[in-house]
């Protein structure tokens, strides 16, 4: 039988979480054992000139909402042609932007190694074969974005965590193989971890084509695609493509900046900080690939209230997803990070506290985005969102410059998140019509940071009297889990949201 509409969420979104758990709890034991193999040194060098590897899961992310958006609107318009049309277009316009970036990157590659970054000469060579890796890597995952997108657009999510599964359980075994080769660990870590990326971008572009309609007989051509789609995807993709690579662009610029005045050593602390701020962020994300789908069909039926209504569930459900992890690891960061890692990198502790609040403030701009995303107006927001964003860079050198804390530059990056939180909402009450920016502001934004600071103070309690122990750790989770849980139902959920959640656990009791 085939699921539609909120059954369809529920399925995928149990499926995405299920490889997410195991994803993250295999990523964390990597990690320890990757950062233990290579030491904190070539660790730091990994993170600086390859770590955009890890950040190229949200790039295809982000790049996949583009074809998403086009295919969901021709699948709720039931038209068949229009789809095919838009997957080949797909293809072609991905391949033009995977030829795009590699020949940029190369290029910025002349300039990279050439004295600015802060890497000892008898490693320099091992830094240069990375970055190759890395753009090859970055040139296939470009490429696999339409049949991503092709599989998000028809809500296929088992497939993805089915293949996401063997993707993490290759990267654990190749952690494993590091405590054992006697080649170089950083190439051998750069190269597997590039082969596996590939393998998985293949795996999902068969299937893809055997499975549906629409991929089966895309041409592989620069040439090739209907002009007319073509123009109108270029345009969305551009922007959206372009939103994304700031986003990546400046976690990397920020890591270089670290570099030049604190060397590779802060580059460690800064990607440990970054790989428990993906691990966490991934579980809000598993809730909009589940949801986005739905959000785009709305729109393309011209269902604009059900779709600000989606938009609305995805905020309030990532902000609870992401504050129900944070609290307790932002109030336990020093225990976690001693129990997780043999050495833990100096300032690596405060990175993370910091950069999961900035996340935590992005999540209050995830229905905005994706409401944007629907509409298709990109323009307007996407160059205003980005210039707030790059901010962070003069800033980071300014504070650095002044003889600041390297923390303080995470401190500016959660308020450059505020101001852009603040810039998405305003943009979106000038171009979605039904948007009550009053509204959105006093029932989304303030009610939940409000909530959040509430618990975040209750869950405190316990360090006020326990040394910091893993009984500690336990009665923090508890307190922040079930007083999250409950002001998030009472005061976060209104009264239609409530009586769905109970109509659903009354119709599983009454099957039973």
């Amino acid at each position: 039988m085939k699921l539609t509409g909120n059954k369809r969420i529920a399925t995928n979104t149990i499926a995405l979480y299920l490889k997410m758990v195991y994803s993250i709890l295999v990523a964390l034991f990597t990690t320890r054992i990757v950062l233990s193999a290579l030491g904190v040194d070539d660790y730091g060098i990994y993170t600086l000139v390859a770590g955009v590897i890890s950040l190229l899961t949200f790039l295809n992310v982000s790049m996949a909402i583009a074809t998403q958006r086009f295919m969901s609107i021709a699948m709720g318009q039931k038209n068949l042609d229009k789809l095919k049309d838009v997957f080949q277009t797909s293809v072609t316009l991905h391949l033009w932007i995977g030829v795009i970036v590699v020949v940029s990157l190369e290029i910025f590659g002349l300039f990279l190694f050439d004295g600015l970054l802060n890497i000892a000469e008898d490693r320099i060579y091992s830094a240069k074969i990375i970055y190759q890796f890395m753009i090859f890597s970055t040139f296939f995952t470009i490429n696999a974005v339409p049949y991503d997108a092709a599989i998000n657009a028809n809500e296929d999510m088992w497939v993805d965590s089915i293949i996401g599964f063997i993707e993490t359980t290759l990267k654990l075994f190749i952690a494993f193989y590091l405590l054992n080769t006697s080649f170089d660990k950083l190439i051998v870590y750069s190269l597997l971890t590039t082969v596996v990326l590939i393998l998985s971008r293949i795996v999902k572009s068969v299937y893809c084509k055997r499975k549906y309609e629409e991929c089966k007989h895309a041409i592989h051509s620069l040439k090739s695609g209907n002009k007319i789609v073509m123009k109108e995807m270029a345009g969305f993709a551009g922007w959206n493509t372009f939103g994304a690579l700031v986003f990546v662009g400046r976690n990397q610029l920020i890591a270089i900046v670290l570099n030049v005045f604190y060397g590779t050593v802060i580059n460690a602390a800064f990607g440990v900080a970054n790989q428990v701020n993906a691990q966490i962020s991934s579980f809000a994300m598993t809730l909009l690939k589940a949801i986005n789908p739905q959000i785009t069909k709305s729109e393309g039926e011209g269902n604009r209230i059900r779709m600000l209504q989606m938009a609305d569930y995805s905020t309030k459900f990532s902000f609870f997803i992401f504050s129900l992890l944070l609290v307790p690891l932002f109030l336990e960061m020093d225990f976690i990070l001693g129990l997780w890692l043999k050495v833990v990198p100096e300032n690596a502790v405060v990175f993370c506290q910091l950069m999961l609040v900035a996340s935590l403030i992005k999540q209050l701009s995830n229905g905005v985005m994706l409401s944007m995303q629907s509409i298709g107006k990109l323009k307007i927001y996407t160059i205003t969102i980005n210039v707030i964003y790059m901010l962070n860079i003069p800033i980071a050198i300014l504070l650095l410059s002044l003889k600041f804390e390297p923390y303080f530059v995470i401190i500016s990056m959660i308020v450059i998140e505020f101001i852009a939180l603040l810039a998405r909402s305003i943009i979106a009450s000038k171009f979605i019509s039904d948007f009550n920016l009053k509204v959105y502001v006093l029932n989304i934004i303030c009610k939940q940071l409000i909530i959040f600071s509430l618990v975040l103070l209750l869950a405190y309690l316990p360090s006020l009297k326990l040394s910091e122990s893993f009984f500690r750790l336990i009665s923090t989770s508890l307190i922040s889990t079930s007083s999250l849980f409950v002001l998030f139902y009472f005061i976060i959920l209104n009264k239609n949201e409530r009586n769905k959640i109970e109509n659903v656990f009354k119709s599983k009791l009454l099957k039973k």
